[in-house]
C-alpha cells in the first residue's frame, strides 16, 4: 500500500499540525507496512525543506512544479510510483492534516484486503475520521442528491462511536468517499487511466471519481474503522470568486453528466433559488435605503455590487458547466448510485429540504442490508 500526502504550503499554513500529522501517517504505515509519499504540489513555502530535515528518507518525494490540483497531484504520483517500481495492490490519497491512528491504518488495510476478494472490479474506500475541533464525525460518508450537492451522514449521527456501531461491522455504500483519506485497488487506476477528472480542479474531484466508478459498477464504501482525527482546514470556506465559481461549475457538469435530464432539470431549480435569494437580498437593500435615494452611501453600493457579482459568477459558473457535460456528449448511468432523490418544493425551502435528506439518510442507515456486505 502506498499512502500520497498531498501538501501546499502546509508548512507556513498548519503549523505544527504539519509535522505532527505527517508523523503519525509515518508511523501508523511502518506499523502497517505501507509507505509514504509527500508529493509537493508546487508549494511557495519551504515545505519540501523542512520535511526533508525532520523525516530525511522516511518518505519517498515527489515535488511538482506547478500545482495540478488535489486529485491531479493523485495521479501524477500515482504514475510516478509506478514508473520506479513501486507497483503498490492500493493507492490511498491522504490529507496533509489528519493525525492517524496506528491501529486505525493497520485494520483499514485488513479491510482493503478483504473487500478486494470480494469486489473483483475494485472499489473506493474512506474509513471514519473525527473531528479534531469537534470530536464528533468528520467523515462518515457522504450521499449526492440529483444537483450533485453533497449530504453527509454526520447530518444524522454526530458520534463517530455510534455510527460504527450503527454500520454493525459491514461497509456501507454511498455516493462518495471524501478525498481527505480515500483508498483504491491499483486496477481501478489502470481501467480509466487516471483516478480523477483533472479539468474540475479543487472542487468535486472526489464525487466525480466515485460516480464515475458506480457507473462502472465499482462501489464507493464506508468501512467501519475509525482511522484518526481530521483538523480540516478553515481557509476553503471563505469567500472567493475563483473558488464559488469552481464550485458551481462543477456541480452543474456532474449533475448533468452522470443524472442526466433529471439531474439537469434538478440543478435549474437550484439556480432558480439562487437567484430569487440574490434578488430578495437585493430588494430588502433597496427597502433599506429608499428614505436616501439621493444620498445613497457607499456602503449600500458597494453591498448590491457585490451581490450582483456573486450572481454574474455562480451564473457563469452554472451554464459553463452545463455546456462542459454538453461538450462531453457521452453521459454516463448513474444506475446503482446511492443517491438521495427530493422533490423539487424541497429546493426553496430549507427547514423541507434538511428534513427530506435527514429521513433519507435515516432510512439507508436503517435498511443497510446492502447486496454489498461482505465480512471482514
Amino acid at each position: 500500500m502506498g499512502i500520497f500526502v498531498v501538501n501546499y504550503n502546509g508548512a507556513s499554513s498548519l503549523g505544527r499540525l504539519f509535522f505532527d500529522s505527517l508523523n503519525s501517517i509515518i508511523r501508523a504505515a511502518k506499523y502497517a507496512g505501507a509507505d509514504v509519499w509527500f508529493v509537493d504540489n508546487a508549494s511557495s513555502d519551504n515545505s519540501v525543506e523542512v520535511v526533508r530535515q525532520e523525516f530525511g528518507d522516511g518518505v519517498e518525494y515527489l515535488v511538482l512544479s506547478r500545482n495540478v490540483g488535489y486529485g491531479g497531484a493523485c495521479d501524477v504520483a500515482f504514475s510516478y510510483a509506478s514508473k520506479t517500481g513501486k507497483e503498490y495492490e492500493f493507492y490511498v490519497c491522504s490529507n496533509n492534516d489528519i493525525i492517524v491512528f496506528r491501529d486505525g491504518l493497520r485494520d483499514f488495510l485488513v479491510w482493503l484486503q478483504a473487500l478486494n476478494t470480494v469486489f473483483h472490479k475494485g472499489f473506493i474506500a474512506a474509513p471514519v475520521l473525527l473531528n479534531g475541533y469537534t470530536g464528533g464525525v468528520d467523515f462518515g460518508g457522504y450521499f449526492v442528491d440529483y444537483a450533485a450537492h453533497s449530504w453527509p451522514i454526520r447530518m444524522t449521527v454526530k458520534s463517530a462511536e455510534l455510527l460504527i456501531r450503527v454500520l454493525d461491522g459491514r461497509p456501507l455504500p454511498i455516493s462518495y468517499t471524501d478525498g481527505a483519506f480515500m483508498a483504491t485497488p491499483r486496477k481501478v487506476v489502470e481501467s480509466r487511466g487516471h483516478l480523477f477528472e483533472h479539468s474540475l480542479f479543487l472542487y468535486s474531484e472526489d464525487v466525480e471519481a466515485c460516480l464515475w466508478a458506480w457507473s462502472k459498477g465499482i462501489p464507493s464504501l464506508l468501512v467501519p474503522v475509525l482511522l484518526g482525527v481530521h483538523y480540516r482546514s478553515s481557509t476553503s470556506t471563505r469567500y472567493n470568486k475563483g473558488l464559488a465559481y469552481l464550485h458551481v461549475r462543477n456541480q452543474a457538469y456532474i449533475s448533468l453528466h452522470y443524472f442526466g435530464a433529471y439531474g439537469l432539470v434538478y440543478t435549474l431549480a437550484w439556480h432558480l433559488f439562487r437567484v430569487l435569494r440574490y434578488i430578495s437580498a437585493l430588494n430588502e437593500d433597496i427597502k433599506r435605503f429608499k428614505r436616501e435615494v439621493w444620498l445613497e452611501t457607499a456602503t449600500s453600493k458597494t453591498k448590491k455590487a457585490s451581490m450582483l457579482e456573486k450572481l454574474a459568477i455562480i451564473t457563469r459558473g452554472f451554464i459553463d458547466g452545463l455546456m462542459f457535460a454538453v461538450g462531453r456528449r457521452h453521459y454516463r448511468s448513474s444506475e446503482g448510485v446511492p443517491a438521495i432523490r427530493l422533490s423539487f418544493s424541497s429546493t426553496f425551502s430549507a427547514k423541507s429540504l434538511f428534513r427530506q435528506v435527514q429521513e433519507a439518510i435515516k432510512y439507508v442507515l436503517l435498511n443497510h442490508t446492502s447486496r454489498h456486505r461482505p465480512r471482514a
